[in-house]
């Protein structure tokens, strides 16, 4: 073995220990949101979005580079509805653990501000849990009858297909969605987030950057809700971002798989050269 790539960092299933046995000269750290603090783990890939260079002194390896810091599969998933007509409907799809008091004064604030409104909440069954939901409804008090708990979708398509049913979805902060973000997108629904001043904060934010809807980044919770308040008062765009959002994820580095391989191709080569001692 040439190179070990830990792609589980200090996740459940993890296995450091057994990079820490240097099984290979050359070990790499993929799709980790931060550094794994271990003199074992030679390079950190990750992209200039998520980690920019002011970020490096927090990393015990040498970050390198890729142009994203990885790609999203085509999801099997129905066409993106027509544009809804009525009040908006906003919709949040992040597992609970993220969410936070300063999430839930933004989102109060939006709804305060736009009386019929509502808040479509859905993850998985953890909303099942009645102190979950109890959780929730505290949270948003005096909105709180505009909020709505979505059942656990029975399949994957069942699940794209409402992200498709709501007009804006809501992002989490400072901990931001993933694949949440990705999906809605995907079906045609725009996403605002907030920006942090680490990774895991910035992985919808590197998103939306990239298909050209940097103004639904906010830099702090009032324009957080500044965005989404703005954006559900503007309905001819919303119906035309519902038509092109698709193709514009297509087009994106986010979905230039070849492109992605190469660049991984091309920092592993790199590595071993460095390592050789040989040019680069």
């Amino acid at each position: 073995m040439d190179i070990l790539v830990v792609v589980a960092a200090h996740t459940a299933a993890h296995r450091l220990a057994a990079a820490a046995l240097r099984p290979a000269p050359v070990a790499a750290s993929l799709y980790a949101p931060c550094t794994t603090g271990a003199a074992a783990i030679d390079i950190w890939l990750s992209d200039p979005y998520l980690t920019p260079p002011e970020q490096d002194r927090h990393f015990v390896e040498q970050v390198h580079r890729l142009p994203t810091f990885c790609t999203y599969p085509e999801p099997v998933a129905p066409a993106p509805p027509q544009p809804r007509d009525g009040p908006p409907v906003f919709g949040s799809f992040n597992n609970p653990g993220k969410l936070n008091d300063a999430v839930f004064a933004a989102w109060r604030r939006i709804l305060a501000q736009l009386a019929a409104a509502r808040l479509r909440i859905g993850y998985q069954r953890y909303f099942d849990d009645a102190a979950i939901r109890r959780r929730v409804f505290d949270a948003m008090a005096g909105v709180s009858d505009r909020v709505e708990f979505l059942p656990e979708a029975a399949d994957a398509a069942a699940h794209l297909a409402r992200l498709g049913e709501v007009d804006i979805v809501l992002d989490s902060f400072p901990y931001g969605g993933a694949n949440s973000t990705f999906e809605p997108l995907w079906m045609g629904t725009p996403v605002v987030t907030l920006a942090g001043d680490r990774f895991v904060g910035r992985i919808g934010a590197a998103l939306l950057d990239q298909i050209g809807l940097a103004d639904l980044v906010a830099g702090d919770p009032e324009a957080y809700a500044a965005a989404a308040i703005r954006l559900a008062g503007d309905a001819p765009r919303r119906a035309l971002l519902r038509a092109g959002l698709r193709e514009r994820l297509r087009r994106c580095r986010y979905m230039d798989h070849a492109g992605q391989t190469r660049a991984l191709e091309d920092a592993y080569r790199l590595m071993w050269h460095r390592w050789c001692g040989e040019p680069e």
